[in-house]
């Protein structure tokens, strides 16, 4: 079973990538990347971050064989108004069903992409309403 250590590091070999040269593709400091790496745990955003510069999806981190993993993620802002700070984490174990996990995660990334794509077209189809409604109203005052 693999630790989150072990994945990271074998996209690192397999790509003859460094340490130091995550950390500047992912954003993440390198001491912070080493103690990811000793903990075998990460805030949701910095596993994120290192899928995206290793060119994994998140759920690779997730995937069935992973030991006890432990993914933080922050909440702050108004949304949480019982106090900031709060952290949800992910746990997968050998005991919990990761592969499934990681299958729901996968969706779920699906379904935000294709919600922001839904949002962008309707934004689309009101600003072309609205230039309509305008092009409408200039004809309609205009006089023959």
């Amino acid at each position: 079973m693999k630790s989150l250590e072990d994945k990271i590091k074998k996209k690192l070999s397999e790509q003859g990538m460094t340490i130091q040269r995550l950390a500047t593709e992912s954003g993440i400091s390198e001491p912070t990347l080493h103690a990811i790496l000793n903990r075998d745990d990460a805030k949701l955003s910095q596993l994120e971050k290192i899928a995206e510069a290793l060119g994994v999806s998140l759920s690779y981190f997730l995937e069935e064989g992973s030991t006890s993993t432990v993914i933080t993620s922050t909440q702050t802002g108004f949304a949480n108004q019982a106090g900031s700070g709060n952290s949800q984490k992910i746990r997968t174990s050998t005991k919990a069903p990761a592969h499934e996990l990681a299958v729901q995660l996968d969706t779920c990334l699906r379904d935000v992409e294709s919600l922001k794509n839904q949002l962008a077209l309707a934004n689309a189809l009101v600003a072309a309403k609205d230039e309509t409604i305008t092009l409408l109203r200039g004809s309609y005052n205009r006089p023959n």
